[in-house]
């Protein structure tokens, strides 16, 4: 799994350097970035493989970088960001992010959840590139399917 670019996308400078320290020692490659530009210039420059991208960025948001970022790219995404809530790991997943890392996080267990992700990318073919997803409509639920949440069973 060497010979893997990162792109560590956060303001603070001290974040971007433990991550770049971490990850270099593991033997990955990276790039760093501030803003939205500096993320778009990286995807069109460099070679990603997996993205680290903080939700609270300042200016622009990470979410709305997450967007931007699939919309030309399908390249592995993780927040390692200081958001807790509940709903903005779910939105960060539901634009586009495959793992979300709160802050503070172990560095240990951020290295496990990249390489996690490269591997999980690496089998399904999805790693990075300029690729931009086909869509497809949405199928028709069957009458009969169920949904199960918690113990409580849903029919459309």
């Amino acid at each position: 799994m060497l010979d893997k670019t990162i792109l560590v996308v956060d303001d603070e400078e001290n974040i971007r350097t433990l991550l770049r320290n971490v990850l270099e020692d593991e033997g990955f490659s990276v790039v760093e970035a501030t803003t939205l530009e500096d993320v778009l210039t990286a995807i069109a420059e460099v070679r990603l493989d997996l993205v680290t991208l903080d939700i609270q960025l300042g200016v622009v948001s990470g979410l709305e970088v997450a967007r931007q970022i699939r919309r030309k790219s399908m390249v592995p995404i993780i927040m390692v960001t200081g958001k807790v809530d509940v709903i903005d790991r779910v939105v960060g997943l539901e634009v586009g992010a495959d793992d979300y890392i709160t802050k503070p996080f172990h560095v240990r267990e951020v290295v496990a959840r990249v390489r996690s992700v490269l591997r999980r990318a690496q089998r399904t073919g999805d790693t990075g590139g300029s690729i931009v997803p086909t869509v497809t409509a949405p199928q028709p639920v069957a009458q009969s399917a169920r949904y199960l949440f918690d113990g409580l069973v849903a029919t459309p």
